[in-house]
């Protein structure tokens, strides 16, 4: 079972080949992007993904 304190990054969720296909889709999607932009987003979206899938707590508005 995946739990959020063994993720490091969202990156360390998948192998570095489909992280970089993943990347470069977003390269090639979004040409606009600064260079060290997509690995981020897609870091990030993967972290997000993984702190989904291990609370099942709503989360709180305050």
């Amino acid at each position: 079972m995946l739990t959020i304190d063994r993720v490091s990054t969202g990156r360390t969720l998948v192998s570095e080949e489909l992280f970089a296909r993943l990347t470069a889709r977003i390269v090639r999607d979004h040409p606009e992007l600064a260079a060290d932009l997509p690995a981020r987003i897609l870091d990030q979206a993967l972290a997000f993904l993984a702190a989904c899938a291990t609370t099942n707590e709503p989360a709180r508005s305050e």
